[in-house]
Order: structure tokens, then sequence, then C-alpha cells
């Protein structure tokens, strides 16, 4: 395992790389946001170590503000972030790697969704998990979270005034990270139904479900429906039973969804 950082619009980006034996294939993950991130942080590490044992070095990348990269949140905004991953994926190049895949978790799918469709790059495989159709509901979600705390405070706030404020370009405070108006405003409009499905070789989708028989959801699988029927390429989608890691409040894991993905790459 490598721990270091890379440069990336002026700002070293803290990174630890997963290494195999074979230096041929690479993955580059993109993390979800805010506090998601760190909640995953042990089942990607968990993911990553495994995915090494079928000759896949693993990337995980802690872009612009977050994590342990340089920036405050504040300064933030979407197109640093997509500078990020491309910088990124530069960088594996120069090291020597010969197929690049991209793995996303939540908002990190988005990312790499507009970031494909700016890129002239060619990819081997897309793994998403849990993906964000729509940034715009994602953005309400958040900002919930405020709200929710207001209550505890008796301080009355809603998701509509929020996003007045924000219309305003102020900075919110949410769950003690600040949301500038800039970067709320790209994250609003991203949306995954415009995935450039040419620069990939194969695309394997992953959600997870609480209950016994999971199954996709619905809007998930109108969109396979739809992609499906625009390419010739591999798309899997996949509904596992397993917990919202992501979520919870005790560090917790997916274990179905390690197990699936690895077969994504054997």
């Amino acid at each position: 395992m490598e721990v270091s950082y890379l440069l990336s619009n002026q700002a070293h980006l803290f990174y630890i790389l997963h290494k195999a034996n074979d230096k041929t294939n690479v993955i580059l993950y993109i993390a979800p946001f805010a506090e998601e991130s760190n909640k995953s942080r042990a089942m990607i590490s968990q993911t990553a170590k495994a995915l090494t044992e079928v000759n896949q070095n693993v990337l995980m990348l802690d872009l612009y503000a977050c994590g342990d990269s340089e920036g405050d949140l504040q300064q933030a905004r979407w197109e640093f972030w997509l500078q990020n991953i491309n910088d990124a994926v530069i960088w594996l190049q120069q090291q020597g790697y010969q197929t690049i895949s991209l793995w996303g978790l939540r908002l990190g799918c988005l990312l790499i969704s507009d970031y494909l469709a700016q890129t002239t790059q060619q990819f081997k495989t897309l793994l998403f998990w849990q993906p964000i159709l729509k940034g715009k509901r994602f953005l309400t979600q958040f900002l919930r979270l405020r709200v929710a705390a207001g209550m505890t405070s008796k301080t009355t706030e809603t998701v509509k005034e929020l996003r007045l404020k924000l219309a305003e370009k102020e900075t919110l405070e949410v769950a003690g990270y600040l949301l500038p108006f800039a970067l709320a405003e790209k994250m609003e409009n991203a949306t995954l139904t415009s995935l450039d499905l040419t620069k990939i070789e194969a695309l394997y989708w992953f959600e997870v479900q609480a209950s016994e028989q999971p199954e996709l959801l619905p809007p998930s699988q109108k969109l396979m429906t739809t992609w499906q029927a625009q390419t010739s390429i591999p798309i899997k989608a996949e509904s596992l039973q397993g917990d919202a890691f992501w979520l919870t409040q005790e560090i917790s894991t997916a274990p179905q969804l390690t197990i699936q993905s690895l077969s994504c790459f054997k």
C-alpha cells in the first residue's frame, strides 16, 4: 500500500494506492460527499484490498477540500473535482498502468458521469455503487440534515428557505460542512441520464437494500432498459442485500457488494 499526495490545480491531493502484483490494471475510486465518504471508508478499503487479489490496483483519491487533501470546502468547485479526476487519470498513465477503470459511490458516480462527458479518454470498466441519479434530489436530502438539526435547537428552517439562501450566493453550514453556492449549483444540475457509454467497455451497477429479496429501484431499472437499447457493451445492474454503510450510525459493511464487484474484474 502506498500513501502519498499527487498535485492537481496547485493543490496536493491525498491518495492511498492499493497495489496488486500485476501493474497492468488500475481502478480509480471517487468517493461520495461529506460524511458519506467518512462512513464508507472501511467498506471501500476492504473492497480495494480484495480487488488486489484479482490483479486490480486501486487508487483511492481524496478530491480537493475532501478527506486529507488540501483546500477548504467553501472554496471547492465541481469543476475543480472534475480536474482532479482528470489529473489522477494522467498520473496513473504516467505510472505505467495500461488499462484504467472507474469506480464511484453515490455522488462519486455523478462526478464520473460529468467527467466522461468532457474527456477523450477511454476506460475499461465502470463500477457504480448506489448511484445518485439526480443531484437535485441529493442536495435536497443534504439540506434536510440542517433542517433536522435545527429542530433540536428550536430553529425553524425549511429546505425551500435554505435553497433561497443558496440562491443569494451564501455559504451554508450543513452538518459541519460549509457548502458554497457555486458547488451546490453544479451539484444540483448533475444527472446520470446523460452518461457517455462510448467511453467505457462495460458497466456494472449495484444497489444495496436491507430486505431479504432486494429489487433494483424502478428509476434505475428504467435507466438500464434505456441504456441497453442504446449500446452493445455489457451492462449489469443488480440489487444486493446489505446495509447502507454510507449512512449507518455505526461503521458497517455490505459483504455481498464486495463479492459481486470482484466478479466484474475476473
